[in-house]
């Protein structure tokens, strides 16, 4: 059995995945498998990888048909043989001691250990290379930590796992499409500790196709993910877990003002004063410095959005009326 199973899920990005590939093939620490899963793609993208498979027995090929890169991943993990396992996208590139570093790092930490991440360099759409960038858990918990800051870990492609550990809690849920990254890790971090290697050791692509744009859909599921979490008994994790819900309350209700979707703005408002009553203190209002302004702010921008709402719902009403 290779002592690290590699895996790749990918769509319609043939011509990344050439460059993904070969930074497997690149690097130092050789015991290795690839599973490279085809979720569904149009393109070239079996003829690359069978190409490759041809001169390199060590790599796998599964296709299956479209439902998305959590599931391409999990049907990857379940053919996965080595006692650790390292995910690429397929448009990011492992440095050659990528491998070897992380290897070195689980062979040497103790059992509680389950997850090691690197730290990255930043690749922007016109092929320069930007200042290198890593997480940063400041010694604390990383559950304390992802549910105060939120996903620190930039990609998966710096992140390597025990296969025991994803025995142990679960594959990823394919229901949060744009955040069961950041699950995963909730749900590792409740059980195993994190270690943070200081050091840039793959390049992570940006493009206009990188999921992780999408600003208000990752805000929409950080909320729906984060009121179903159980906060740990102490009250420091419901403490940092009601603040973060508070903020990403307040945040959708911004953009639902810009939206004049006052009813939205209401609810998430209300919500986030639920959460946090202090939540107005811990947002920087510019100038607006003021700490009790800042604490009663909230409060008044619910009864507005109320009042907004309740004012546009007879105009709204007459305008169905009318139609029929």
């Amino acid at each position: 059995m290779p002592a690290v199973s590699a895996i790749i899920p990918t769509y319609n990005r043939a011509a990344f995945l050439k460059e993904a590939m070969a930074s497997i093939q690149a690097q130092t620490f050789t015991d290795w498998e690839l599973i490279v899963v085809d979720d569904g793609s149009t393109d070239a993208t079996r003829e690359v990888v069978q190409a490759v498979q041809r001169r390199d027995p060590r790599v796998r090929y599964l296709f299956q048909s479209n439902r998305g890169g959590a599931e391409a991943r999990n049907a990857a993990l379940e053919r996965a043989s080595g006692s650790l396992v390292a995910f690429l996208d397929d448009d990011d590139t492992w440095l050659p001691e990528k491998l070897a570093r992380q290897v070195a790092v689980m062979t040497h930490a103790p059992e509680r250990v389950g997850l090691v991440a690197c730290g990255a360099y930043p690749i922007a759409a016109s092929g320069e290379c930007l200042e290198a960038e890593w997480p940063d858990f400041g010694g604390l918990p990383p559950l304390k930590v992802l549910l105060r800051v939120g996903c620190v870990i930039r990609s998966l492609s710096g992140v390597m796992v025990r296969r025991s550990c994803v025995e142990r809690v679960g594959r990823l849920n394919a229901a949060y499409r744009v955040t069961n990254d950041y699950e995963w890790y909730l749900r590792l971090a409740r059980i195993y500790d994190f270690l943070i290697m200081p050091e840039p050791l793959y390049q992570y692509r940006y493009h206009p196709g990188n999921i992780s744009g999408n600003g208000p859909e990752v805000r929409r599921q950080l909320i729906q993910l984060l009121e179903g979490v159980t906060p740990g008994a102490d009250w420091l994790s419901r403490h940092v877990l009601y603040r973060r819900l508070a903020l990403l309350h307040y945040e959708s209700a911004a953009a639902a003002v810009d939206r004049l979707a006052w009813a939205q703005a209401a609810w998430h408002c209300g919500r986030a004063i639920a959460h946090d009553p202090l939540v107005g203190a811990r947002i920087r209002w510019g100038r607006w410095a003021n700490p009790v302004y800042r604490t009663i702010r909230p409060y008044g921008a619910l009864l507005y959005f109320t009042w907004a709402s309740l004012r546009e719902s007879p105009a709204t009403t007459t305008s169905a009326h009318a139609k029929r």
